[in-house]
């Protein structure tokens, strides 16, 4: 299954051609409990590797 998303991320399935690691995961984690982000409220943050990113 990883060979399978291995060439299909290498053939652009994400702008970022690689898999996400847990530590960069960890980080947005990080950034919403320790309150710096006072005036965010509903959003959807996506660790995606640009995924659903708009692609002309």
């Amino acid at each position: 299954m990883k060979a399978k998303y291995d060439a299909l991320i290498e053939n652009g399935m994400t702008v970022i051609k690689r898999f996400g690691r847990p530590e960069e995961v960890a980080r947005i984690a990080v950034t919403l409990a320790s309150g710096l982000l006072p005036y965010t409220s509903g959003q959807v943050i996506f660790a995606d590797g640009g995924l659903l990113s708009v692609r002309y």
